[in-house]
């Protein structure tokens, strides 16, 4: 009989397993601030101007395991570089804020399409967003 519980409670510990509940990890994520138009319920292009705010929230539920988020632009060569990169706190959630001045401190005067990634972690997949653009207007 106490060999029959253990095999029991061992399979309940494998059903439920981090990993099973982390291989249906659904990725959700929303723009905020001065960037984004209140109208516009299906938005894909946002302006940031000097001195505007303007941040991604990144929801992963189930929160655990914890995953890398990176909030991605595609560089002038056509490559994903990565603007900024945070790991989800233990709500699932991460912050990710977009880089607004280039390395001389000058405000961007530019374009870029984004997106948000979720790294690969172990066997669980990589998720990627749709692409939208943002527009930064001194």
């Amino acid at each position: 009989m106490i060999l029959g519980i253990g095999l029991l409670l061992s399979s309940v510990l494998i059903i439920s397993s981090p990993t099973d509940a982390a291989s249906k990890q659904k990725v959700r994520w929303i723009i905020s601030g001065d960037c984004v138009d209140e109208y516009s319920e299906y938005q894909t292009e946002y302006e940031i101007f000097e001195g505007d705010t303007c941040f991604i929230r990144v929801v992963i539920t189930p929160a655990l395991p914890a995953r890398k988020v990176a909030l991605q632009y595609q560089s002038e060569n056509g490559k994903w570089a990565i603007d900024d990169e945070k790991v989800t706190n233990k709500k699932g959630v991460a912050i990710l804020e977009f880089g607004m001045y280039d390395s001389d401190g000058y405000f961007y005067d530019y374009y870029w399409d984004y997106r948000i990634a979720m790294a690969r972690l172990g066997r669980l997949p990589s998720q990627n967003s749709d692409t939208f653009t943002v527009t930064f207007i001194p």
